[in-house]
């Protein structure tokens, strides 16, 4: 049982995932009774558009209420929740890195509680934490993608890295095979110049045997 709740911990903490929580709150209609999640990791703009998508799917007409910051789903279908439409009313509120999203299920002149109705209620409850679930899923895919575009930059990195040695490789050796070119012609000039040499000392004897044979005539 120990093992099982430490996964389980482990579970919430690297989700983000956390219970839904009843308590009646203001909002533009009044005090009504409402449901809150606490979303870890994200900010309020992001989880209004996540919710106004999520709604898509109970076929409501939603918007925002710019005045009172709430969004409004009108007459959306909740199966299970109730034979009839549903307005659904909902409000985001940033605290410090985390969104708690406040909903509101009207009715009908009624708001879902769990003491009266408790159907109702785990119908909302498990929209909620559904809803969390793909919140959470969408922030690690997206924390995913930053890492893989971080390793896609290194890897890019790295071979630049290589090509600059390659280059840096292939510049050594044509160095190189300059220098073993010059250092040969060195050697050719060193015995060029052993060659010149030897001509130039016996040129320096014809030239005195001439001045020699000017100083017999002489």
């Amino acid at each position: 049982m120990r093992i099982l709740a430490t996964v389980t911990f482990v579970f919430f903490m690297l989700t983000g995932f956390s219970q839904v929580t009843e308590g009646t709150k203001n909002m533009s209609l009044g005090s009504n009774n409402s449901l809150t999640i606490s979303l870890k990791g994200t900010q309020s703009k992001a989880v209004d558009a996540a919710w106004t998508k999520y709604l898509k799917d109970y076929k409501g007409k939603t918007k925002m209420n710019k005045k009172s910051g709430e969004l409004f789903s009108d007459n959306a279908t909740v199966e299970g929740m109730s034979a009839n439409t549903v307005d659904i009313y909902s409000k985001t509120v940033q605290n410090g890195e985390n969104v708690e999203l406040t909903v509101w299920f009207d009715l009908g002149g009624a708001y879902v509680t769990s003491a009266s109705h408790p159907e109702a209620y785990t119908v909302g409850d498990k929209i909620l934490t559904e809803f969390s679930q793909t919140v959470s899923t969408a922030a690690i895919e997206e924390e995913i993608k930053m890492e893989e575009d971080a390793m896609g930059k290194m890897e890019n990195d790295l071979k630049s890295l290589i090509k600059e040695k390659s280059n840096l490789t292939d510049e050594i050796a044509k160095c190189e095979a300059k220098i073993a070119e010059a250092k040969a012609k060195i050697e050719t000039n060193e015995a060029a110049q052993a060659e010149q040499q030897k001509l130039m000392d016996a040129q320096k004897e014809k030239v005195k045997m001439v001045k020699s044979k000017l100083k017999s005539v002489n």
